[in-house]
């Protein structure tokens, strides 16, 4: 039949019972755990068995785990690196669009400026609609990576999820504030320019 192992457990996932005479003369390996020692008892008990029984292999689960727990530091290093230069690579096109988008709104907001409305109300207005986007993109990329990391967590690695709400609204905060800064720098220029300046570039 199936059995079911869990991988990450070192416990034993399940028994398989034969009765007895049937494996009594089949090789067989023999394990036995050792309960956690400190570092200069570890070592010392190693040395010794490796002396006294030289087919007896001593794996030490500590320095595994220390080995793979720095491996996985250095993946989440890069991960962090390759997700920082993607950002960036978000803001300058994000400064590239909402340039474009003032230079083709140009006239329409010195309009806003004839009729009556502050260069701080026209800045507003565009402040309002970028960070509006932005806030919005945001809250989709943090759901969609609480989404995958929950289905990698129960699907994948079969372990208990548990979502931490601080960290995705820092990211959604941070991300929503400098997309507005960024907005800002962008059309700052333009809509301060005066629009009888506007006026004389049309006739």
């Amino acid at each position: 039949n199936l059995r079911k192992v869990k991988w990450t457990s070192f416990q034993p996932n399940f028994f398989i019972s034969f009765q007895p005479g049937v494996l009594n003369d089949a090789p067989k390996t023999f394990i036995a755990a050792i309960p956690s020692l400190p570092d200069e008892k570890r070592s010392f008990l190693q040395n010794e068995i490796a002396k006294k029984f030289s087919n007896v292999s001593v794996i030490d689960v500590v320095r595994t785990v220390d080995d793979v727990l720095k491996t996985a530091e250095k993946m989440s290093w890069s991960l962090e690196l390759m997700a920082g230069l993607a950002l960036l690579t978000g803001y300058i096109v994000l400064f590239s669009i909402v340039r474009g988008q003032i230079k083709l709104r140009r006239w329409e907001l010195n309009m806003l400026k004839i009729l009556g409305a502050s260069w701080k109300e026209v800045a507003g207005f565009i402040l309002t609609e970028f960070g509006y986007l932005s806030l919005l993109s945001a809250f989709s990329g943090a759901f969609l990576g609480g989404f995958v990391s929950f289905c990698l967590n129960t699907f994948l690695f079969e372990s208990e999820f548990r979502l931490s709400w601080a960290q995705p609204m820092m990211s959604v905060l941070i991300i929503t504030t400098l997309s507005l800064l960024i907005s800002f720098v962008a059309s700052l220029d333009i809509v301060k320019e005066s629009a009888l300046g506007i006026l004389r570039e049309h006739k």
